[in-house]
C-alpha cells in the first residue's frame, strides 16, 4: 500500500487541488476507507474565495444540497483562527468535486483544496508533492481509525504553517 501528495501540476483536471492520496490494489481495503458507510473521514484545508460564513457550520451539519439536487451527507466545517477565507472540513463521502460544489452551494467558490488526512493517518510533513511512500501495517490501522473533529483540528491548526506551506 502506498501513500503519495498529489501536487497540481499532477492533476490536470484539478488544477487547484492537492494532497494525499492512497494507492492500493486491496479492494476491500479500498472499500473499507471510501464507502460513506464505513465512516471513515477525510480532512481538508480549504482557500475560500470569499470569506468564511459561521451558518456555514450550520448547512453543512445539515447536509448541503448540492447542483442537481443531491444531497450530501452531514459533514462539519470549522473556519481557521485568524484565516477569515480558510477553513477546515471533515467529510465522509466522496462525490465528484463534492467540497467545490458544496462551497458553491453556500455562494463560495474553492481557489485551493488539499486532503490532509484519512482517518488517524495525517500526511507526512515530509512528503514532497510528487513523492510517495510506502504505509506499515500499523498506518494502516490508523487510517480505519475514526478521530475527533476537534482533536484533529486542534492538531491541524497548531502546524498550519507547515501544512499549508508544504503544500504549495
Amino acid at each position: 500500500i502506498l501513500i503519495g501528495l498529489v501536487g497540481s501540476e499532477m492533476c490536470i483536471r484539478d488544477r487547484d487541488t492537492t494532497g494525499m492520496v492512497l494507492i492500493t490494489n486491496d479492494g476491500t481495503l479500498s472499500h473499507r476507507i471510501l464507502s460513506p458507510k464505513k465512516h471513515i473521514p477525510k480532512y481538508y484545508i480549504v482557500k475560500l474565495a470569499e470569506s468564511f460564513q459561521e451558518d456555514y457550520v450550520r448547512q453543512f451539519a445539515e447536509g448541503v444540497i448540492i447542483d442537481g439536487g443531491e444531497k450530501c451527507l452531514p459533514s462539519k466545517v470549522k473556519r481557521f483562527p485568524d484565516c477569515e477565507k480558510t477553513a477546515f472540513i471533515e467529510l465522509h463521502e466522496g462525490k465528484y468535486h463534492q467540497i467545490k460544489r458544496m462551497f458553491s452551494a453556500v455562494e463560495n467558490s474553492v481557489e485551493k483544496l488539499c486532503r490532509i488526512q484519512m482517518g488517524g493517518l495525517p500526511m507526512p510533513e515530509k512528503l514532497a508533492i510528487g513523492e510517495y511512500m510506502e504505509i506499515m501495517h500499523k498506518d494502516v490501522e490508523n487510517l480505519l481509525k475514526s478521530q475527533c473533529f476537534e482533536e484533529v483540528f486542534r492538531n491541524i491548526t497548531e502546524n498550519f504553517s507547515s501544512y499549508w506551506i508544504n503544500m504549495q
